[in-house]
């Protein structure tokens, strides 16, 4: 009998745990977006940057004439960049008039290159409590920024490291989660097909031996996930995009790679 009750509130305490996991309310992505930038920090910057694998990816079929950016910070976190100037760079310090101002010719010259972008993706912290009270404070500031600027916000949700103090998946998981749904913003699974990768092919290896940035495989991966959450495509279109960085991936593994997170997309 005690054994029974003993099961009996363990499957409650499972099932309660499941209830209380965050489920994403923004399914949406919008317009298939003509230019994006990504910001966030050294995970989007290895191997060339992200940008070079979602431009890649989308110029196969999608947009040949896709815009894709990055804005990034070694380290860096939420509570440091500047997205408003990223978005407006008239407002930056260096342009206020106490320093002077611009040759007439070059500062319109300079105007002619101020660029707009439909979505703004932000990279979430995979970090502890901390991090994730650090990026509620700081979230609201540049979804308010990016939409004022007439462009779209999104997050994406990395893995975590795979370190002995690393908070677990989920935890990061429905933080981010959390945060997403409070801002009214897509949520980009990256870190749900990381974890699916291992599963489905554990000889590959998707993190440096630092046990935290991508490998090429890693960035391909993260660049098909958010490819087939902005584009709602099977990344699949894109098998022709070998990979960033003079980094080229066989073609069965892009196509592995592919699947997995066309499959995480469709499942989130």
């Amino acid at each position: 009998m005690k054994r029974f009750a003993y099961a009996l509130a363990a499957a409650i305490a499972l099932s309660g745990a499941a209830l209380a996991a965050e489920t994403p309310l923004v399914t949406d992505p919008g317009p298939a977006p003509k230019s994006i930038l990504i910001v966030g920090n050294s995970y989007m910057y290895y191997n060339c940057g992200l940008n070079g694998y979602l431009g890649g990816m989308i110029r196969e079929k999608a947009d040949p004439k896709v815009k894709t950016r990055i804005a990034t910070i070694g380290r860096g976190n939420l509570s440091q960049y500047p997205i408003a100037e990223y978005l407006d760079n008239t407002r930056l310090n260096s342009h206020e008039k106490k320093w002077g101002e611009l040759d007439a010719k070059l500062l319109a010259a300079e105007e002619k290159k101020r660029e707009s972008y439909e979505v703004v993706l932000m990279q979430a912290s995979n970090r502890g409590k901390g991090d994730q009270a650090r990026d509620a404070h700081y979230m609201k500031a540049h979804a308010s920024a990016i939409r004022a600027a007439g462009s779209r916000p999104a997050l994406i949700l990395t893995w975590v490291q795979e370190r002995p103090n690393a908070p677990k998946f989920e935890t990061v998981r429905d933080a981010v989660v959390k945060l997403g749904n409070e801002n009214k913003m897509l949520v980009i699974p990256v870190g749900v097909a990381f974890n699916a990768a291992r599963e489905e092919l554990p000889r590959v290896k998707l993190l440096m031996p630092d046990n935290t940035h991508p490998t090429a495989a890693g960035s391909y991966l993260m660049g098909s996930v958010v490819y087939a959450s902005l584009y709602k495509r099977d990344p699949a279109d894109a098998v022709g995009f070998e990979g960033g960085c003079e980094k080229p991936l066989p073609e069965p593994l892009r196509k592995r790679l592919h699947a997995i997170a066309w499959k995480s997309v469709r499942s989130w």
